[in-house]
């Protein structure tokens, strides 16, 4: 059986490695890019997809928030995360959302191959350190609701950059974001992190594994 694909990511290089890569797998069918989420949205309205195989952070719009919107509106369609983070709130928002598998972008096709057969065959499928990650997490009980507090790119990247000691202005500067902006969304974070401070929520991030 032939399963057509689509690959989300946002760097061209990696995207056409991929593609060329999945082109060869002998179930692959059509294998269609998108640079962000919204590129997904737009190929799923126009044609039938089984697998996303999707970049977390993205323009426009990003993983979270297309996988999201894939579950709500096609429910048939199966996505795997294929991303460098592997933090725990990253993951299991992923999950939360609609996700199937979760997988490292930086392993080899043959990982990726037993991800989509899995998947497709109605399982769920983490890569080693995710799964080792998600049950410690578990272990620790830091999520007992089952659920976790949604992070959107921008909120996850200035949780990076915090923790390289940037300040607001900076942030604002890389993020190409205004100074109200920035503020903005660090009064979000506090509120979901039930925290009052960026010591306090730096200290949540690390405890969380949001950042290391």
């Amino acid at each position: 059986m032939k399963y057509n694909i689509i690959l989300a990511e946002d760097h061209k290089g990696f995207r056409e490695a991929m593609i060329h890569h999945l082109q060869r797998l002998s179930f692959a069918g059509k294998v269609m890019p998108a640079s962000n989420g919204m590129e997904v949205l737009e190929l799923l309205a126009k044609d039938t997809f089984d697998i996303v195989l999707m970049d977390v952070r993205m323009p426009v719009m990003d993983g979270i928030e297309c996988t999201a919107k894939i579950s709500a509106s096609y429910p048939d369609v199966k996505v795997i995360a294929m991303t460098q983070f592997e933090d725990y709130y990253t993951v299991n928002s992923m999950f939360t959302n609609g996700a199937k598998g979760y997988v490292s972008k930086f392993e080899g096709i043959d990982e990726i191959k037993t991800a989509i057969k899995v998947v497709m065959n109605n399982g769920i499928y983490k890569t080693g350190n995710v799964k080792e990650l998600m049950e410690e997490m578990e272990n620790k009980k830091l999520d007992p609701h089952g659920t976790a507090p949604f992070f959107n790119t921008h909120e996850l990247m200035i949780f990076d950059l915090l923790s390289q000691g940037l300040n607001t202005h900076d942030i604002g500067n890389k993020l190409n974001l205004s100074h109200r902006t920035v503020e903005w969304h660090k009064a979000k974070m506090m509120e979901k992190t039930k925290t009052n401070n960026i010591v306090t929520l730096l200290n949540f991030a690390r405890e969380h594994r949001i950042i290391t």
